[in-house]
This record gives structure tokens, C-alpha cells and sequence, in this order.
């Protein structure tokens, strides 16, 4: 999955399920993509592969700085459908 679990500590996978909001179906032909941004500090973006076992799951490993608020940001392209982009936060452990 996703090229196999990272070496070394702190990593998390990272999973986002989509759906559509009309027919209720699992979106399967999206581009999904997550950026972590660490206040004062530097940011990572990465590409979520589609999960084998999850229709409409998008997936990757993601090492974010501990102890820290982390902003996610989510990016959502869907053919035939305006892009998407959804922010949070969140400290991991």
C-alpha cells in the first residue's frame, strides 16, 4: 500500500474517503491531494492513491511535526466537477 509503511517513527496514513453528495456513490476517479503546513515552519504536499480495498478511499503516509498545530489542506479534483479545497487543523501526538 502506497509503496509500503515508512522507515523510521512518526509516520501516519493518511485517509480520505469521498462520496457523492447526489447519487451517494463512491467517488473513484478523483485527484485527491493534501498539503501540511506548520505554522513559521515549512510545508509538504502530497498525492493520495486510490485505496485498493475502499471505494472512493484515497490514501499516503504522512510525517507531520509533533506537538504542533498542523494545517491540512485537502484538494479535491473530480472530472466534470469544480475543484474543491477544505482546510483543518490538527496536533498529532
Amino acid at each position: 500500500m502506497h509503496g509500503g509503511i515508512p522507515k523510521g517513527a512518526g509516520y501516519y496514513h493518511f485517509n480520505v474517503t469521498l462520496f457523492d453528495e447526489e447519487t451517494r456513490a463512491p467517488i473513484t476517479d478523483a485527484k485527491v491531494e493534501a498539503e501540511l503546513k506548520w505554522p513559521g515552519m515549512s510545508s509538504t504536499t502530497t498525492k493520495l492513491e486510490p485505496m485498493v480495498y475502499g471505494y472512493g478511499s484515497y490514501g499516503t503516509y504522512i510525517k507531520p511535526h509533533p506537538g504542533t498545530s498542523n494545517q491540512i489542506i485537502l484538494r479535491i479534483t473530480w472530472p466534470e466537477h469544480p475543484p474543491v479545497e477544505t482546510r483543518f487543523e490538527y496536533t498529532f501526538d
